[in-house]
C-alpha cells in the first residue's frame, strides 16, 4: 500500500481537530473514528472484507490521494469525509456484522451512519444498498453456510441404517 499507518493517523488527526466545525463536526468526528479503527485493524479488515471489497479499494484510493497529493483543505475536507465515512461504514458493517463492534471507534462510525439521517434504508444509492441490504444478507448467508457445514454428518455412510 502506498501509505503507512502513521499517514492514516495523520488524516484521522486532521479530522479530529475539525470536530467543532459548524455543520460538519459530527461527520469529521465519525471520519476520524473510522480511520483510527481501520488503522488499528487494517490487516484484519483486509482479510475479512468480501462483500464490501469495492469500498475497501475506494477507501485505500482516497487515503492514497490525500497522503500523496495536496492533502486536505477547507474546500475538499467535507466531500472527502463523506466518501471516507461511506467506505468505512460499509467495511466496518461487514467486519462487525457477526460479533458487533470491537471498539468505540467502530461503534461511533456505525452510529453516525445509521443515526445522522444522511443515509436511509430506502435510499436509491449504492452505499445504502450495500450497508442496509447486501452486506447483512451476505453475512447471514455465510454464517448459515458455516452452520450448515457444521451440522452435516461427516459422510453419508454414517447416516445409513445398518442392515439386519
Amino acid at each position: 500500500m502506498p501509505f503507512s499507518n502513521a499517514q492514516i493517523r495523520e488524516v484521522a488527526d486532521y479530522y479530529e481537530t475539525r470536530h467543532a466545525a459548524p455543520l460538519f463536526g459530527p461527520l469529521f468526528t465519525a471520519c476520524a473514528a473510522g480511520l483510527r479503527a481501520w488503522e488499528a485493524r487494517r490487516a484484519y479488515y483486509r482479510r475479512t472484507v468480501d462483500t464490501a471489497g469495492r469500498f475497501l479499494r475506494e477507501l485505500e484510493g482516497q487515503v492514497a490521494k490525500i497522503v500523496t497529493g495536496p492533502g486536505l483543505n477547507a474546500e475538499t475536507e467535507q466531500e472527502v469525509a463523506y466518501a471516507l465515512v461511506e467506505c468505512l461504514a460499509c467495511i466496518i458493517r461487514e467486519v462487525t456484522a457477526g460479533a458487533g463492534a470491537e471498539s468505540p471507534d467502530e461503534e461511533a462510525v456505525l452510529s453516525f451512519f445509521e443515526g445522522s439521517g444522511e443515509w436511509r434504508r430506502d435510499d436509491d444509492t449504492l452505499v445504502a444498498e450495500y450497508f442496509f441490504k447486501r452486506i447483512p444478507a451476505e453475512v447471514l448467508c455465510r454464517t448459515a453456510s458455516v452452520l450448515d457445514q457444521g451440522l452435516r454428518p461427516a459422510s453419508t455412510s454414517e447416516n445409513q441404517v445398518p442392515a439386519q
